[in-house]
Formats: structure tokens, C-alpha cells, sequence
């Protein structure tokens, strides 16, 4: 089984495989970008809206004892709206390509790396907007973007090791695709979004700390753009373990199911 993760993982980095998939990526951002008239904007009025409703809602309650509640907020929204909407869409990778999976000798991987590539430029430029409102409120620190880096891979790495999991199964089960419709929206409440775990009784913050793999990346994002003296850097080495810990497990699940999987497409 080493010998097969090995052998597949050189595959998927070699030349040839990267010029396959760069390929793919081409394809896919054109089909999504099709027909559309604003294009990219698209990617920050989605966040600005969710943004304006959870602001106009929560902000009296929980706004009154967060500081810099709007940025707060917003890196929130984009966070766990990132990890719902990339997840959502590789369920249905392999399966919406199954002919192509079945006549090529195309990575299978590469199909979820390609959804993966493209909504990671789009969460950059979600970024990118709190980065600018961070500078404004002048609590950016420039070496933290030393630190976001990493902690981006990570996250990236947390959500492709869910994806390939969650592909497989709807190759198996495709009401998979509603379930995690469903389930996938209450992150924007059992993570902390518009709330801090230390308003929170200390059962249900431990609950959503250690059993929800969102919320230690949710801290670690807006450590590094809400700059102090507190940085839980304990937090921030955990949160890269868990993308580490996500992408190994889940390749290790999809290297040994996808056959199987995929027969029963």
C-alpha cells in the first residue's frame, strides 16, 4: 500500500501530470466563469452580503464585545464560506467526470485538485479584502503574513483531504450531495463566526474547539490579521496538524476506496 500512495503521489508531480492539470483547471474556470457579466465580483459580493446580514443581526449582541467587530466578522464569513463551498463542490468531481475517469489515465486526484485550485485563488482575493480592512483599522502586522501562509497550506489541506473523502462517498451514495447540503450550513453556526468562544459557556466552546476542525484555523486567521500581544501560537502549530493530519488520512482513504468507488458510479 506505501509502495501505491508513493507511486501515485510521483505521478502527480510529474511534468506531464501538471501540464494535464493545469490543463483541467483552464477548463473549469472557463466553465465557470461562462456566460457571466461581473465575473470576479461575484466572489466578493457573495462574502459582502452574508457580511451586511450577520452584521446588521448579531452586531448589538455579540458586536458590543468584540473589537473590530466588521473585520472579525468578515474573516468569519470567508473562512468557513471557503470550506462549505469547495467541500459542496468535490463531491460531484469524480462523479460529473465519470466518463472521462473511466476512458483516461487521468489521476482521479486531479479532478478534485482543479476545484480545489480555483476556489483557493477566489478565498485569496476574500482575503485579500481583510487584509485591506485590517490595514485600515491598523492592526496588521506585515511578518504575519510569514505566518498565513503555512496556515493557508494547511487549510488547503484540511479541505482536500475532506473532499477526497466526501467524493468517493457520493460515488457510492449520491444523497450524500443533499446530506452535506444540509449539514454544511450549520458551520456558520457551530463555528465561531459572529461569536467568540469566550462568550460562550465553557462545555459548548470546548465542543466546537475539539471536535469542529474549523474553528482552530477561524482563531488562527484572525490572530494573524487582528495582530497583538496574544498570539496562541500552541493554537496555530494545532491547526497545522489537523490540515497535515486531514490531507494524510484523506488520501489514505481515497488511494485505498477510488476503485471501488468509482465501479459503483
Amino acid at each position: 500500500m506505501i509502495k501505491r500512495i508513493t507511486g501515485k503521489i510521483q505521478k502527480l508531480f510529474t511534468e506531464y501530470n501538471r501540464n494535464l492539470l493545469m490543463e483541467l483547471i483552464s477548463a473549469e474556470f472557463k466553465a465557470y466563469e461562462q456566460n457571466s457579466i461581473l465575473g470576479v465580483c461575484w466572489n466578493l459580493l457573495n462574502p459582502a452580503i452574508t457580511l451586511l446580514i450577520m452584521y446588521c443581526v448579531f452586531e448589538r449582541k455579540y458586536g458590543q464585545h468584540v473589537k473590530f467587530y466588521p473585520l472579525f466578522l468578515l474573516i468569519g464569513v470567508v473562512t468557513v464560506n471557503f470550506f462549505i463551498t469547495v467541500t459542496t463542490r468535490m463531491i460531484v468531481s469524480i462523479a460529473i467526470n465519470w466518463n472521462i475517469v473511466l476512458n483516461s489515465t487521468i489521476p482521479r486526484e486531479n479532478f478534485v485538485l482543479a476545484d480545489l485550485y480555483i476556489y483557493t485563488c477566489k478565498f485569496l482575493i476574500e482575503l485579500s479584502l481583510c487584509c485591506l480592512l485590517s490595514i485600515f483599522y491598523g492592526v496588521f502586522a506585515w511578518p504575519s503574513l510569514l505566518l498565513l501562509l503555512p496556515l493557508l497550506a494547511a487549510y488547503a489541506g484540511l479541505v482536500l483531504g475532506f473532499g477526497l473523502i466526501v467524493s468517493l462517498l457520493y460515488c457510492v451514495a449520491m444523497d450524500i450531495d443533499h446530506i452535506w447540503r444540509i449539514a454544511s450550513r450549520l458551520f456558520l453556526f457551530i463555528t465561531p463566526v459572529f461569536y467568540s468562544l469566550e462568550h460562550t459557556t465553557p462545555i459548548f466552546a470546548k465542543l466546537i474547539y475539539w471536535f469542529n476542525p474549523i474553528t482552530p484555523f477561524l482563531i488562527a486567521f484572525r490572530q494573524v490579521f487582528i495582530w497583538d500581544n496574544t498570539f496562541n501560537i500552541a493554537n496555530y502549530l494545532y491547526s497545522l496538524f489537523l490540515g497535515c493530519s486531514f490531507l494524510i488520512f484523506g488520501y489514505f482513504i481515497f488511494v485505498i476506496f477510488e476503485n471501488t468507488a468509482i465501479e459503483r458510479v
